[in-house]
């Protein structure tokens, strides 16, 4: 595997707390980033913190609501007190419904905007400018495969991944010549809580839930959190270096064209 090097770095991960987020910044960790580890789930937080620390690791957890501008520019500031200017960014926090469209109420609709898209624009919005003044940075978004392709029964959770991915683009477009990389990782089913209370099933049913889902992908299985990870890792680092705007699908071929 390729080795990753982020010594001397700084690593801001929201949704910390579980899933894809805890695995980036153990991850980010083990190639010895200091990692901020931000969720509103701060108590998730805190325990992969832990978990870094327990490993040699230089962690801190905080609380942050990304749907709150001034939630994100307290726990920057923060993070930046704490282990130094922000190098990387990456944005993991999120959340699922699966409904169809008419039954989609406005609170319902807007939380979604609020968290996916709005959180996204906060967070980059807060780190943009001492990325600028430094002339490097490095961010990873979380988009979807729904973002590409659609969904039934989520067409709130597909359009914000797709405005996700339209954001990234315009970043990167805007920001290339400060040193500035944005790039999306577009994760398609994966092992997590999160993919669980997606499918709003339990037990035998589940299972069974996931093996059928995993039939349409051209690997035969649904991803684990340590296999769509280390794309993160790739896009925010030196071997990536001269990519950016691009959004990386990691599903295991299911949306190739």
């Amino acid at each position: 595997m390729l080795q990753f090097d982020f010594s001397g770095r700084t690593a801001f991960v929201t949704g910390a707390a579980s899933g894809i987020g805890r695995e980036v910044a153990r991850l980010l960790s083990n190639a010895k980033a200091g990692v901020t580890c931000a969720d509103l789930q701060v108590k998730g937080a805190q325990a992969t913190a832990d978990l870094i620390k327990a490993s040699g690791g230089n962690a801190i957890a905080l609380s942050l609501d990304v749907a709150d501008s001034a939630s994100v520019k307290a726990a920057m500031a923060e993070a930046e007190k704490n282990l130094g200017p922000i190098d990387c960014l990456v944005n993991c926090a999120g959340i699922i419904d699966m409904q169809p469209v008419e039954n989609i109420d406005d609170a319902t609709w807007q939380q979604m905007l609020s968290v996916h898209l709005s959180g996204t624009f906060y967070t980059c919005r807060a780190v943009i400018p001492g990325m600028m003044a430094r002339r490097t940075g490095a961010i990873v978004n979380t988009g979807s495969v729904f973002g590409v392709r659609g969904s039934a029964n989520a067409a709130h959770y597909a359009t914000v991944k797709a405005g996700i991915a339209g954001f990234t683009k315009s970043l990167a477009r805007e920001k290339g010549l400060y040193g500035i990389r944005v790039n999306a990782v577009l994760p398609g089913p994966t092992l997590t809580s999160f993919f669980s209370s997606g499918i709003g099933k339990e037990g035998e049913a589940l299972k069974a839930a996931i093996v059928e889902r995993a039939k349409v992908i051209p690997m035969g299985s649904i991803a684990t959190v340590e296999q769509v990870a280390p794309s993160y890792l790739y896009l925010l680092s030196d071997a990536a270096s001269h990519i950016t705007g691009e959004c990386l699908v990691v599903d295991g071929g299911e949306i190739m064209a």
